[in-house]
C-alpha cells in the first residue's frame, strides 16, 4: 500500500519500528536532532534488521523545524508530502522554554511542528497530504486542561489541520499524555 510515514522527533525509532511491524510495505522516515553519539542511527537500523523488517527509507540527523531538513525528508520518499506524520515529541529539555512566568511547557515541540507545517503549506510544499493524518502524543500535567493546551484554531487552520480525536493515557499521578489525531484538508 506504499504509505509514507514521517516521525519528525524519531528518537530511538520506536514509532518507525511500530509502523514497519503493522505495515511492512510502509516507507518510514525519521528525523532526530540528537547526534549519533546520543541516538545511534546504526543501532536503529540494526534493530529493524534483527526483526527482519524493512529499514527506514531515511534516518535524518537534524532539526525537523528546519525547512531544509523537512525538504530532505520529503525528497527521501520521492518529493511528495507524507500520508501520515506519527510522533511522540520529547517531553524533556528540548521543548522546555521560559514562558511569561518561566513555566515549563512540554507541548512546544508539537506546536512548533504545526507552525512549520503551516509555513510549508504557504510555500506550496506541504509536509502532509490532503486527507493525511497527524497523530501525536501531547503531554498534560495534573491541573492542566487538555482543552486549554490544544493548538489554537487559527494555528491549525494555517497548517490545514482539523482535530479529529483525543484519547488520554495516564502515565503517573502527575502526568498524562493525550493521543491527538488531526486530519489534513
Amino acid at each position: 500500500d506504499n504509505q509514507t510515514i514521517l516521525d519528525p522527533f524519531a528518537g530511538s525509532g520506536a514509532t518507525l519500528l511500530a509502523s514497519a511491524i503493522i505495515s511492512p510495505s510502509v516507507q518510514t522516515v525519521g528525523v532526530e536532532i540528537a547526534t549519533d553519539e546520543v541516538v545511534s542511527r546504526d543501532d536503529i537500523r540494526q534493530d529493524f534488521v534483527s526483526r527482519n523488517l524493512s529499514q527506514p527509507t531515511a534516518l535524518l540527523a537534524g532539526d525537523a523545524m528546519d525547512a531544509a531538513v523537512r525538504d530532505k525528508a520529503r525528497k527521501s520518499t520521492g518529493g511528495e508530502a507524507f500520508d501520515v506524520i506519527l510522533t511522540d515529541p520529547p517531553y524533556g529539555l528540548r521543548e522546555a522554554f521560559p514562558g511569561a512566568e518561566g513555566v515549563y511547557d512540554g507541548s512546544a515541540a508539537l506546536l512548533e511542528l504545526i507552525d512549520a507545517m503551516g509555513q510549508d503549506r504557504r510555500e506550496g510544499t506541504p509536509l502532509l497530504k490532503r486527507g493525511g493524518r497527524l497523530v501525536a502524543f501531547y503531554p498534560c500535567r495534573q491541573g492542566q486542561s487538555i482543552i486549554e493546551l490544544l493548538p489554537s484554531q487559527e494555528r491549525l487552520e494555517r497548517a490545514g489541520l482539523q482535530l479529529q480525536d483525543t484519547r488520554e493515557q495516564r502515565l503517573n499521578s502527575g502526568l498524562s499524555r493525550w493521543l491527538l489525531s488531526f486530519s489534513c484538508y
